[in-house]
């Protein structure tokens, strides 16, 4: 490989991707969980229905140790160079929210669902991008320190997202 930018020469290494590897991660991050979670919910429904709020409260936390654990290994590279990155993520998230509401306005869905295509558009999984490049890419710091931003502005976003949307629920409740 031959750098033209002496500055971002040290960028460059050889990237050498194992695909195999990767589908065996999704297969074992997303595919296994969610063929238990649906079979679960299939056989014990009140047990699903009993255990789902917890869960969630417990996945949210467990992302956020994720992300933690990853900014505490990497907590050299938080410097205010990090802040052309992180506005890229929060452009990224905000294009995603965007594209995802103005898309379900020009369908005519529901205000509800309009919501729900918004956060689908707008959140990508920072979990499982850390599990790849913890598994497939060998935690690499660069990758590492992107994927946290992303996941903890997602958070940021996110739950901005619920907090306004409950109180103007609440708002049309009362």
């Amino acid at each position: 490989m031959m750098a033209t930018n002496p500055e971002t020469a040290s960028w460059l290494k050889e990237l050498s991707i194992d695909a195999s590897g990767i589908w065996i991660s999704l297969f074992l991050l997303l595919g296994v969980p969610l063929t238990l979670g649906l079979m679960a919910s299939h056989r014990l429904p009140e047990l699903t229905e009993r255990i789902r709020k917890p869960l969630g409260k417990f996945s949210l936390i467990a992302l956020l140790l994720f992300i933690v654990a990853g900014l505490i290994k990497e907590r050299q590279l938080l410097t205010l160079g990090l802040l052309p990155t992180l506005l890229l993520v929060v452009l990224h998230n905000a294009s995603g929210l965007f594209f995802g509401w103005i898309t379900s306005v020009v369908m005519g869905v529901s205000e509800r669902d309009r919501r729900a295509v918004m956060i689908e558009g707008g959140m990508q999984n920072s979990g499982l991008a850390l599990g790849i490049i913890a598994v497939q890419f060998n935690s690499d710091l660069g990758m590492v320190t992107l994927a946290s931003l992303w996941g903890i502005w997602h958070i940021v976003s996110g739950m901005s997202l619920a907090y306004l949307w409950r109180r103007k629920d609440a708002r049309l409740l009362d």
